[in-house]
């Protein structure tokens, strides 16, 4: 398109090999990028608790699985995003003077028949995620999908992580979106979930890492939901301890 001097085509093209990551990030930070300085807006939240043991153990599930798996994750994702969003714009237009009994917004995915029972159920678990949750989903996924693209090896969170913070900054790797509000989820079957999965695992330990084996969407959505437990839990406890530092200063 380009050797024909046809430039607005080409540039269509480009936006629409594009299109999941940058709906993605136009969710999370309203913001797309032009493809001209780069292809890539990765968010970053201000509290994340990216060096935690689970943290760790998500992305390394999230780069271990195939790319079959990691297209339909982010699939999933994308059509997770229009639900939300449909959602919203359906609640802002309703009249909520008038009592409604039956809530008429989709709660979940529904269940598309070209799928298999196991990743209509993963789709379907992605409504559970709040909104802190759903969006620290979104950021790796846009930081796996740039790794993919460029053809980057594997690098360990905490290398990721450093080079986030302390290297150059350019339009891929902006900090567009500062927080996310979070809800105090206290369920503890996921956490229980991922534990079981973890120690499994651990037994085949000593004969291959763990990024050598089959990672299944089931197993990453299920770490990726203890992860965002431990971290709501961390964020209550630590606003816990600030409340009864100000009270003990105020009986003193």
């Amino acid at each position: 398109a380009r050797q024909a001097s046809q430039h607005e085509l080409a540039e269509r093209l480009v936006e629409c090999q594009y299109e999941l990551t940058d709906r993605l990030a136009f969710y999370l930070c309203g913001r797309k990028p032009d493809h001209k300085n780069g292809h890539y807006i990765i968010p970053q939240m201000a509290d994340s608790l990216d060096l935690s043991e689970l943290a760790k153990a998500a992305k390394k599930k999230l780069q271990a699985l195939s790319n079959h798996l990691f297209e339909e994750l982010a699939m999933d994702v994308y059509d997770e995003v229009d639900r939300r969003e449909n959602d919203a714009v359906w609640l802002t237009t309703q009249n909520h003077s008038t009592l409604v009994t039956e809530r008429s917004a989709v709660p979940f995915l529904p269940v598309n028949p070209e799928y298999s029972a196991t990743r209509n159920q993963g789709r379907q678990k992605l409504a559970r995620f709040n909104a802190r949750e759903f969006a620290t989903l979104i950021i790796d996924i846009l930081s796996e999908a740039k790794r993919r693209q460029q053809g980057k090896g594997l690098t360990s969170p905490t290398e990721a992580l450093d080079s986030s913070v302390h290297g150059p900054s350019d339009l891929d790797d902006q900090h567009d979106y500062d927080s996310v509000a979070s809800d105090e989820d206290t369920d503890q079957e996921p956490l229980r979930s991922a534990n079981a999965a973890r120690n499994n695992r651990a037994r085949s330990m000593d004969s291959s890492d763990l990024s050598d084996g089959a990672i299944t969407l089931q197993e990453y959505l299920e770490v990726k939901k203890a992860l965002a437990v431990s971290e709501a839990k961390v964020q209550q406890l630590m606003k816990v301890n600030n409340s009864l530092s100000d009270e003990l200063r105020r009986l003193q």
